[in-house]
């Protein structure tokens, strides 16, 4: 999810896979950009022992676009993080090009049922074709 182009998306997708024995299995765990998007927080301040967070999100050509401004002690450290909005839907296609299936799918770490409207995660269990 932090490319431009999809085909970048898909090469990776395609090396992991190549460096898997018959039946290997490869885990991929994301996001849930459907989930992050409708929950979307604009703007977040936070302060943790006399740390200032000042964190602004936005979605922009379906990248969620995070900045973090971090002030401590009179000191500023500026953080800025892209990653692509990828749902199940677009893992699916890039999935079905690449040689591995999903053989399980989870929503967090508990390992619960994926959610598209509620879960924290993406968590995809394939396996190569």
């Amino acid at each position: 999810g932090y490319f431009e182009n999809n085909l970048d998306d898909i090469a990776t997708l395609n090396a992991s896979c190549k460096g898997l024995k018959p039946k290997g299995k490869f885990i991929i765990d994301f996001m849930n950009a459907d989930s992050v998007k409708m929950n979307l927080v604009e703007k977040e301040e936070k302060k943790i022992q006399d740390i200032n967070f000042s964190i602004s999100r936005k979605i922009e050509k379906n990248f969620i676009i995070k900045k973090i401004i971090v002030s401590d002690k009179g000191k500023e450290f500026h953080f800025f993080e892209k990653v692509k909005a990828l749902t199940l839907d677009d893992f699916e296609k890039y999935l079905a090009v690449s040689g591995l299936k999903i053989i399980n799918l989870y929503g967090n770490y508990n390992l619960d049922p994926f959610d598209k409207g509620c879960s924290d995660r993406l968590i995809l269990f394939t396996e190569k074709k």
